[in-house]
């Protein structure tokens, strides 16, 4: 029963990797499905069976540290609140900071109406478009959360968010 079990879970995670391992953009995955699809068109012998086993079982050892590491990624991303509450009712909904920053620019162009830019250090900037109202001031230090607009809503005029990183 246990060695049936482990065999079904091997397979499943086989076929996962076969399934999702072309698209993904973790590299070990990638590689992994790579490596079982081209193993696929050949003849092969037991041994060689035995040998292709090891080394994705080697490979798939991997995928934690490629995990952990998206895992990294996404919690750093996370630092970044939605500036709006995409559910809100009534005609208009106030704007935050998305994060703690300075006030780098504020403007008003014919793309995204009314905006501001804030800079967070060295790292990322983020701009909030079609606002109705600015309520921050050129070189301000805001907290992550602080009201810096209002948006009103318009059918023809989305809210505009954009959180852009530095290379």
């Amino acid at each position: 029963m246990k060695k049936g079990l482990i065999k079904t879970i091997v397979t499943a995670v086989i076929a996962l990797i076969l399934v999702s391992g072309s698209s993904s953009n973790v590299k070990v995955i990638k590689e992994v499905s790579l490596n079982i699809t081209s193993c696929m068109k050949d003849d092969f012998t037991i041994t060689d069976i035995e040998t292709m086993g090891k080394n994705i079982i080697s490979d798939v050892t991997n995928i934690p540290g490629s995990v952990a590491t998206l895992h990294e990624k996404i919690i750093a991303e996370s630092k970044y609140i939605f500036p709006v509450d995409e559910y809100f009712e009534g005609d208009s909904t106030t704007v935050h900071a998305a994060a703690g920053g300075v006030v780098s620019e504020i403007g008003n162009n014919s793309d995204i109406g009314k905006y501001i830019v804030i800079r967070h250090g060295n790292e990322a900037e983020t701009i909030y478009g079609n606002l109705k109202e600015v309520n921050c001031t050129l070189n301000k230090n805001v907290k992550q959360g602080e009201t810096i607009g209002l948006y009103e809503r318009n059918p023809e005029k989305n809210f505009i968010y954009s959180l852009n990183y530095f290379d």
